[in-house]
């Protein structure tokens, strides 16, 4: 992707598509020193595996990327206040989400039994849609919505609405609908990647939906309409890319054409990257 930039006029560049800001929170056990840092990143590395269980569904993987952790043992940091290693709680969190949610499914790791890097070649259900909201509980952040009795926000909009009794009332009503879907911001799946084979060689080939919402499989010169798609299909990705819902455009160039390019991208070489560039150009 940054290659793909590198063609770019800075005005016109597509990591902004993608970029998501990563807080970075640790607190020392010993004098609750905290040190707080942000970072930009394109994907989020998420393991689909812990060192005692497996993961089953995208949404407890990144609710375990995302909750707190001890650092102890050989894996204690320094405090700057205690001026020593100490055992340190640390999490991650979300304080900007991009339009383009990208997130690489760790599949590949390295076995210190036999020393060397195996795959994981276990399932783990993808959903359709992912669902976003501000953090009650520290401002600034975004967690994910719970999937039990989870209502859309055009659902919790009609409801709010359908509650009305009062013409004084119905004001209040829509303020508070509305104001609920600013606080929330909900991800379609549009494209999964998937890897073919085992560590250091295979085949890579992707899924990417279209703007009229028709799934294509792309194996290289191979391009085929898929129907009747399963959610299923997508549980052996290794790269899955979720785009904002009622995503606007932005700059001279539509940002679902833009998504689509670079998807590609990661099946095509450097020819086909100028011509992507020719392609920008003329948007």
């Amino acid at each position: 992707m940054h290659e793909v930039n590198t063609y770019m006029d800075q005005d016109q560049t597509i990591l902004k598509f993608y970029q998501i800001t990563i807080g970075h929170e640790m607190k020392c056990q010993e004098c609750n020193a905290n040190y707080k840092k942000e970072y930009p990143w394109l994907t989020i590395p998420l393991p689909i595996c812990s060192s005692s269980n497996k993961f089953k569904h995208l949404e407890i993987a990144l609710d375990e990327f995302l909750k707190w952790d001890i650092l102890n043992g050989d894996n204690q940091c320094y405090c700057d206040i205690c001026k020593e290693v100490t055992d340190t709680s640390s999490r991650y969190h979300i304080k900007e989400l991009p339009q383009i949610l990208t997130v690489q499914l760790l599949r590949f790791h390295f076995d210190t039994t036999n020393r060397c890097y195996q795959k994981f070649d276990d399932c783990i259900e993808i959903p359709l849609t992912l669902m976003f909201e501000e953090s009650r509980d520290n401002p600034n952040e975004w967690c994910l919505s719970s999937r039990i009795n989870k209502e859309s926000p055009d659902e919790s909009f009609s409801t709010l609405l359908g509650t009305v009794q009062h013409p004084h009332q119905e004001s209040k009503v829509e303020a508070a609908a509305k104001e609920k879907l600013k606080s929330t911001k909900e991800f379609e799946l549009f494209a999964a990647c998937y890897h073919e084979g085992v560590y250091g060689y295979g085949h890579y080939h992707a899924d990417i939906k279209s703007t009229a919402d028709v799934w294509y499989s792309f194996n290289d010169q191979t391009v085929a309409k898929l129907s009747n798609v399963h959610p299923n299909r997508f549980n052996k990705s290794y790269l899955i890319m979720y785009r904002r819902k009622n995503a606007n455009k932005s700059g001279n160039y539509n940002v679902i054409t833009v998504q689509f390019q670079c998807v590609l991208f990661t099946l095509v070489n450097d020819e086909c990257i100028k011509y992507l560039h020719t392609l920008w150009a003329k948007s």
